[in-house]
């Protein structure tokens, strides 16, 4: 059997990719979807369940979700207690493509200043 939407009819046969990329940038959605502010994710339990999936969700979220986000917390909270990072380029591109992550064109450049 087919499975029926308003807007389309997908058969049973059919493989439905879901691009995470896309979907966390659509403008209705997001105000300024290709501008850089971290801001925007402060207030996430407001979204629906479908605007914002790192992870991935339901039965094929990613096993090492709740890991990863501590990890990146740890890593964060012991170099911003040692050291002020500085950016030293004001735009970084990166790599349009189907692929799991976004890959940066080129280096990303920061200044490590130690704290006292």
């Amino acid at each position: 059997t087919a499975m029926r939407h308003p807007q389309a009819v997908v058969s049973t046969q059919s493989t439905i990719w879901i691009s995470p990329y896309t979907a966390m940038r659509h403008p209705q959605v997001w105000d300024n979807p290709e501008e850089f502010r971290p801001q925007r994710f402060i207030n996430i339990k407001n979204l629906a369940k479908c605007d914002y999936f790192p992870f991935m969700a339901g039965p094929h979220e990613c096993s090492g979700k709740n890991f990863a986000l501590m990890e990146v917390k740890l890593v964060m909270f012991h170099m911003l207690k040692r050291y002020h990072l500085t950016p030293l380029d004001t735009e970084i591109p990166y790599y349009r493509f189907s692929s799991i992550t976004l890959h940066p064109c080129t280096k990303i450049r920061i200044r490590f200043t130690k704290l006292e």
